[in-house]
Parts: C-alpha cells; sequence; structure tokens
C-alpha cells in the first residue's frame, strides 16, 4: 500500500473513532456507557415504584406511584437515554467519516440534556409533593410525608445521565483525530518526491507544527 494509501486509511480511523477509538482506556468508556445505561434504567423502573406517601402515625393514606405524578414522562426519558447511549457507541465505533463522530457527540450530548431534564421534574415537580401532606395534613395534625425509593431511584438515575453524557462528550472532545495530520504530511511528501510542490512548502503540511 503506498504512503498516501495508508495515510487516507488512518485518516478515516483517526476521524471515526475520535471516542472509541482513542487513547483513552477502554475501561473508562466502557464504564462510562454502562453509568448511562444504568441512569436510564433507574429513570424507566423508578416510574412504577412509590414516590411519597402520607401517613398518619402508622397508617398510610396515601401513596402514590411515579407514573401517577408525572404521567410515564420518566419512562419516555429513560427509554430516549437507552437509544441515544446505544446511538452514541454505534457512531462512535462506526467507519464513517467525520458525520459519525457529530452523530456520537450529539447523542452523548443527548444523553445530558434528557439526564437534566428528569433532574427538573424531580426537583421541581416531585420533591414540593414529597415533601407536603396536603389535605391529609390538614385533617390529621400527626400527618407526615416521606420519600419513598421512587423518589431517590428517579434523582440517581437523572444524575447518572447527566455525568455520563457530559464525562463521554469531554472524553470525546479531548482526542484530537491524528489521521488528519499524516495524511497532509504524507500528501506533502508525495507532492515534494512528484516535484509537484513549487512553491513555498507549508510548515503545517510538511509536518513541522
Amino acid at each position: 500500500m503506498s504512503t498516501a494509501g495508508r495515510a487516507e486509511a488512518d485518516y478515516s480511523k483517526g476521524n471515526s473513532g475520535s471516542w472509541a477509538g482513542s487513547g483513552a482506556h477502554p475501561m473508562v468508556r466502557a464504564g462510562l456507557v454502562a453509568v448511562a445505561a444504568i441512569g436510564a434504567l433507574l429513570l424507566i423502573v423508578s416510574d412504577f415504584q412509590t414516590l411519597y406517601s402520607i401517613t398518619v402515625g402508622t397508617v398510610v393514606k396515601k401513596s402514590i406511584v411515579g407514573h401517577d405524578q408525572h404521567s410515564f414522562a420518566l419512562l419516555l426519558i429513560g427509554l430516549a437515554a437507552l437509544g441515544m447511549t446505544a446511538a452514541s457507541v454505534a457512531a462512535s465505533r462506526s467507519r464513517a467519516a467525520m458525520g459519525a463522530v457529530a452523530l456520537a457527540r450529539a447523542a452523548m450530548a443527548a444523553v445530558a440534556l434528557l439526564g437534566l431534564v428528569a433532574l427538573l421534574i424531580a426537583l421541581i415537580g416531585d420533591l414540593p409533593d414529597v415533601n407536603s401532606t396536603g389535605l391529609i395534613g390538614q385533617l390529621y395534625a400527626e400527618a407526615s410525608a416521606s420519600a419513598k425509593i421512587g423518589f431517590y431511584m428517579e434523582t440517581l438515575g437523572a444524575i447518572a445521565l447527566i455525568f455520563a453524557g457530559i464525562s463521554m462528550l469531554l472524553l470525546s472532545a479531548s482526542v484530537k483525530p491524528s489521521g488528519r495530520a499524516a495524511r497532509r504530511r504524507a500528501g506533502a511528501r508525495e507532492r515534494t518526491r512528484a516535484g509537484g510542490a513549487r512553491g513555498p512548502v507549508d510548515a503545517e503540511d510538511a509536518g513541522w507544527l
């Protein structure tokens, strides 16, 4: 294979693998994907768990399940986050050109954004009700409201998505594709050998920078 051919192959691999093919430790990448997947699953499961309950003494007067509170919103967000996580992995492993890299990064950003939306639902939509006894509190002085497993699951899942999405984006952005520089240097050498470069040689193309 010619020098230009090898450089072209390196270029393709370097650009398409800006995240999956980067020098970052594979366990870090796999760990972030796992965190995103776990976060999405937590959101999905939380929609079927008890969000909060109101008790009077030892008697439970009211118990609210996640999907009763926000109409399956977290279920949909969790499913979307799973899809975006899978899309980011598939795109980052693609041998296509820069379009795959852009798609992978867009999917990573979407994971973080979905986590942010879920966190806002938990903190703005659910938290006030979790701490309120409502009408029951007006009827019974000893009434108390408490968060249950569903609230903690949705909050943890949202934070996991934000962390994983932002971390994957930073990991991807920190990797500079080396294939492009190799291709430029190889192209400059080929032109020099062929006598095609009559003018001054660009310092960056020649590999001096």
